[in-house]
């Protein structure tokens, strides 16, 4: 049995607006395919004014 400790990082980039945050999100997920970086997951996060907020992932195929 082995003793490896399996870690993860997070990286969180914040965005002026919703459009430059999904046109990164789809950049990342184009790197992913191309395998010039490794990654589980992006997420958009946003914070609207009424203090709601929603998700949405986006998934290398």
């Amino acid at each position: 049995m082995s003793n490896l400790i399996a870690m993860s990082n997070l990286i969180a980039v914040a965005h002026p607006d919703v459009a430059t945050a999904e046109r990164v999100g789809a950049k990342l997920v184009d790197l992913r395919k191309q395998k010039l970086i490794e990654g589980e997951d992006a997420v958009v996060v946003l914070s609207e004014a009424v203090a709601a907020v929603r998700a949405g992932a986006a998934h290398a195929s």
